[in-house]
């Protein structure tokens, strides 16, 4: 565990963005359009996909100069990213779309506006996506490229997308879970963020020490339900009462973590998440 103590918040205030953002399948989705992007998607959250903020805004949001600006937006509305409908003010309004197919032969973009950006059509789709807390998206995370490199940002998002407190107590440990000092990471995992295994644990090691993340000793038992038998998350090591049989597997538990999540997660375990 962490040395100093870090308490887990939950928000009631996030936003969704799709795998494929994060998953190195967009090869131009980095750098200024990433983060123009991310601004867009946080702005706008789950409860509409309309997006009007004044360059100017976008501008001291991800510390960037207008060309720079100009030139996301416009590569973001040509792949069909997002789409202008019309303006507030002085301001262009967007609607951010679902996103599109990449044709990596043609190096083409496929529009797919018709399939609606709402949660129930991207966890129906085979992609998934990560649900993200506004807060932590807010300040340095958009704007400074020396401290939040794309690796890391991409990582933390890969986190999230994994992170389901109420099925596993954190992220999916088949997925990532921790080893002593080390991490166990999927070759699928390291596939999706493209780096070396080696680079992506030291990236989840420093979202840890930064606080975006702690280790968890988590509880699994048997379902007495299945007849699989295959073992669940029951609650924290700290607390319930371990079982003969139980494994304690230490999970990665991000410390922003939405609302509906954690409530699933309480009534799943009875309370036996620690705060």
């Amino acid at each position: 565990m962490n040395k100093k103590q870090i308490n887990i918040q939950v928000s009631s205030n996030t936003f969704m963005v799709d795998r494929m953002v994060f998953a190195e399948y967009y090869p131009e989705m980095k750098g200024d359009i990433l983060r123009v992007y991310l601004l867009m998607c946080r702005v706008v959250g789950f409860k509409n996909t309309t997006f009007f903020m004044g360059r100017d805004e976008i501008k001291k949001e991800v510390n960037l100069t207008t060309h720079y600006v100009n030139h996301a937006i416009d590569f973001l509305e040509k792949n069909y990213f997002i789409k202008k409908v019309g303006q507030v003010g002085r301001a262009n309004k967007y609607i951010v779309l679902n996103v599109p197919l990449y044709d990596s032969f043609t190096k083409t973009y496929i529009l797919r506006e018709s399939i609606p950006r709402t949660r129930y059509y991207l966890k129906d789709s085979l992609n998934g996506y990560a649900e993200l807390p506004v807060e932590i998206f807010k300040g340095s995370i958009l704007r400074d490229r020396i401290l939040w490199t794309d690796r890391k940002i991409k990582t933390l998002m890969m986190l999230y997308s994994y992170h389901f407190v109420d099925v596993f107590g954190g992220v999916d440990p088949s997925a990532i879970h921790c080893i002593a000092n080390s991490f166990f990471v999927s070759d699928f995992v390291v596939h999706q963020i493209g780096c070396h295994k080696n680079n992506l644990k030291k990236t989840i090691q420093i979202l840890i020490r930064n606080g975006y993340a702690i280790k968890v000793p988590a509880v699994y038992r048997v379902n007495a339900y299945s007849c699989l038998s295959e073992k669940q998350y029951v609650g924290d090591l700290t607390e319930v009462t371990q079982h003969p049989g139980d494994d304690v597997v230490t999970v990665i538990r991000m410390t922003h973590i939405p609302d509906i999540k954690f409530n699933n997660a309480l009534k799943r375990t009875q309370g036996a998440i620690k705060l």
